[in-house]
């Protein structure tokens, strides 16, 4: 067997066999006799994910939330609201997903067009926090007086000037308050009544330093800026951390930032990794240079946004080397690319990229459920979870 080949199998049986097995059982026996795109998603990762992260609570004052809009489906949030926090919401329609909310649920609510009717999130009784995302904004929050409030930081200027870059980083977001933002308004407005500091920072690279360096940042701006540090939330995009990283970094920060500040985190992606898969039809296919084209009824514009899919295959013994095979969506759009792979050049591959077959994919991520759309007269996937 060659070596590429003795990988891919070591990575079968140690990382993806039980789960796929699990997800190819499911996707066999349940679906429909026409072409139908499915995605499935095994409920015991997303639960275990969020039940170790939900025990930082009790170790670091570290309170993980969801981040509502990364998968907003009932059996999601009712996994994220029995072993975290609470959740990170833009608006009253994402927040009216919640099905049971208390005293000790906490929700960060933040929004480039924040809502002027705050009071309706009260009646419910949830520990609120309203993130300012302007001068304009905490203007507003300042003459309401009703609950905690706090500001949004723009991370890329502060990453910038660090010189932090990875390869997904921009250096302009219109999201957020730079520091000299926050301490002129602070300045000039002594009564400004601020409670903590959130940090967004899309990047889809996100490092231990990036965290590290905002969170010292946020640490010093509280205090040139007088306000009441009661929270810090380090935002989400921890996807490419392990647990055991996440861990370190809290201890990090902790070094700090005193027990006085609660630490919030709002993962998103974070809780879907390894539970999400897909699968399709082959309904075309072609060789044109040397490279084997499939068109699939999955579309990476409809059902697969912010997904690497990971192409599902038996692993042979030997082959005839490696071969490279693209997988495209079925919408007129060029950039409907599922993605391209090397493969091995042996029968039982071949088999499984006929036209009829059922194609399928790993490492789907919760963001896809939530983006699953129709478009060019396609319909969303069907979506399941086992």
């Amino acid at each position: 067997m060659d070596i590429q080949l003795k990988i891919a199998r070591i990575a079968w049986d140690r990382i993806w066999k039980s789960k796929i097995e699990k997800a190819l059982y499911f996707l066999k026996n349940s679906t429909h006799q026409r072409a139908t795109p499915n995605l499935v998603f095994d409920l015991s990762t997303i639960s275990s994910r969020m039940a170790e992260l939900g025990g930082l609570k009790t170790r670091f004052k570290c309170y993980p939330l969801m981040a509502l809009k990364s998968f907003p489906f009932p059996e999601v949030i009712e996994l994220a609201s029995k072993y975290l926090a609470g959740f990170d919401v833009s608006n009253w329609n994402e927040y009216s997903n919640i099905s049971v909310v208390n005293s000790n649920t906490d929700i960060f609510l933040s929004n480039p067009i924040l809502e002027e009717s705050i009071d309706k999130y009260l009646i419910r009784g949830c520990n609120l926090k309203i993130l300012a995302d302007s001068p304009h904004q905490l203007s507003f929050l300042q003459s309401c007086a009703l609950t905690q409030y706090g500001v949004r930081l723009n991370a890329a200027s502060i990453l910038a000037s660090a010189g932090l870059r990875d390869a997904s980083f921009y250096s302009v977001s219109r999201f957020g308050m730079n520091p000299d933002e926050v301490v002129n308004y602070c300045r000039k407005n002594r009564n400004h009544d601020l409670k903590g500091i959130h940090l967004h920072h899309g990047s889809e690279k996100n490092t231990f330093l990036a965290y590290k360096t905002l969170a010292e940042v946020s640490a010093k701006l509280a205090k040139k800026a007088g306000i009441s540090f009661q929270f810090l939330n380090i935002g989400g995009g921890m996807h490419n951390l392990s647990l055991s990283k996440i861990i370190e970094l809290i201890q990090e920060i902790r070094t700090f930032l005193g027990d006085e500040t609660t630490i919030y985190m709002e993962p998103g992606r974070y809780y879907s990794v390894g539970a999400g898969f897909a699968s399709g039809i082959i309904q075309n296919a072609f060789e044109r240079e040397g490279i084997l084209y499939l068109i699939t009824e999955l579309s990476s514009k409809c059902h697969l946004r912010w997904s690497e899919p990971k192409l599902i295959l038996p692993i042979p013994e030997k082959s005839n080397g490696m071969r490279v095979i693209r997988i495209c969506g079925p919408s007129c759009y060029e950039s409907d690319f599922i993605g391209q792979y090397h493969v091995p050049d042996h029968p039982i591959i071949e088999k499984c990229f006929k036209v009829g077959k059922r194609i399928k994919f790993a490492n789907v991520s919760g963001y896809s459920a939530a983006w699953n759309t129709g478009f060019n007269g396609i319909n969303p996937a069907q979506i399941k979870f086992i």
